[in-house]
Formats: C-alpha cells, structure tokens, sequence
C-alpha cells in the first residue's frame, strides 16, 4: 500500500518536472511503469499546500481543476482531483487527472481510512483498456511531516499575512493569504486558501532560489457531478 503523504513543500518542484516527464514516458500496457507514474504525479501534486485529501472538504462529486505553470516551460500541466464516491466503510473513491498539451492520463483510486491508498486503476491511453494495480510496498510515499514545517491548520496561523479577495480563472473568492519561507531549502510557499472552496487552496507560489524555479498554480474550475469514467464501482 501507499503510504500516507507527508507534506514535503519544495519538492513540489522538482516533481512537477518528473511527473511532466513521466507523462511521456509509460509504455503501453507496462504495469509497473504505470505504477511508477501514479507515484510520481500522487507525490507531486496531491498534496495542495497543506491540504492533503483527507483534510480536504470535497462533498461526494465535487472536483476541483488547477492549472500549474512553471519558469522556463512553455507548457502548463492542468491537474483534477475529485471525489468520486464514499463507500460504507468509510473508503474513498478519488480521481487523479494530468494534462499536458495532448497528453492525458487518468487514475481513479480507493483511499483506506487510514490514507492509505490500497488499489489503483487506469486506462491505458493507447490501447484504451482499463487495467488496475494493489500499490507495491516498495512504492510508499513519504509519511513524516518534516520538524520545520506547519502539519496542521492551526499550526498554519503564524505564517498568515492577511486576508484577501482574489481572482482567479475559477471566480473570486474570499482568502487568508499566506506566506512560508525555509532558509535551509532556500524555498518559499506563498498560499492563498479559501474555506468555501473545496481543497481549499485558491492560489499558490513556489519558489526555489537554489535552481532559481517557481511554480505557480490557480484554480481553474470546480465541478460538480463527478463520477466514475473507468467502472471502477
């Protein structure tokens, strides 16, 4: 099983570029590659700032869309996570979704009650066959918050700048405006997060002094209605 995702801030970066690339790089019908590539894009964005989804409000069928741009790449990544559906037992169908220019690829994956997630399922985009994986205990994510860095909403409150009201392409919205900065990393998170909006995160700044990157990701659209495209359930 995946273990559950720790919050590391300014990898954030440097896994925009390894999902970027591995985007192109699952052959078809390679399993393992696949699993390799969920790893990649699950560790890269499904964490939005300090909102991972199970501290997410997402209601049953609601998906958010972002957009991520990156210094020095002409091309965005469009990102879409939605919950797809709560089962009796508390487990939690979700979708993961990357786009970058012609490139697509979709997940949608059962989440334990413990964070875990236990099974994965995709299509192959070109052969168009549904095929599914249990996540290897060699592909565990993170699962230690660094010491230095907030873990929890609370903990939030000393870094919040003010409160603002900011559009975005999704609309505008009412936000607390934040800002974290780590000497060590020579990186810093500036957060914009909105209690109306599911995920909470309206807009992000992630900067990397060391390699001179930044990333910059908006809330493009929040949907409704979502539901399953795989027959996963």
């Amino acid at each position: 099983m995946i273990a559950k995702r720790g919050i590391v801030f300014f990898s954030l970066v440097g896994l925009l570029l390894v999902a970027a690339c591995t985007l192109y790089a699952a052959p078809s019908g390679a399993a393992m590659a696949y699993e390799y590539q969920f790893s990649a894009f699950y560790s890269g964005f499904w964490s939005m700032g300090w909102f991972g989804y199970k501290d997410g409000n997402y209601k049953t069928g609601q998906g958010t869309v972002w957009k991520f741009t990156t210094t020095g790449k002409s091309q965005p990544i469009t990102f879409e996570r939605a919950l797809l559906k709560v089962n009796a037992d508390s487990s939690q169908w979700w979708r993961l979704r990357l786009d970058m220019g012609k490139k697509s690829i979709l997940y949608e994956f059962l989440v334990a009650p413990d964070a875990s997630v236990t099974k994965v399922r995709y299509k192959d985009p070109e052969s168009g066959a549904v095929d599914e994986f249990v996540p290897s205990q060699s592909m565990q994510m993170p699962s230690a918050v660094p010491s230095n860095m907030p873990n929890s909403r609370a903990e939030m409150a000393k870094y919040k700048v003010n409160q603002q009201t900011i559009t975005v392409q999704a609309g505008s919205f009412a936000t607390d405006h934040y800002l974290y900065a780590d000497a060590t990393s020579q990186g810093s998170a500036e957060l914009w997060v909105g209690d109306t909006v599911p995920g909470y995160m309206v807009k992000s700044v992630y900067a990397n002094k060391k390699n001179d990157q930044t990333v910059v990701g908006e809330l493009i659209q929040v949907e409704s209605g979502v539901t399953t495209a795989l027959g996963s359930y």
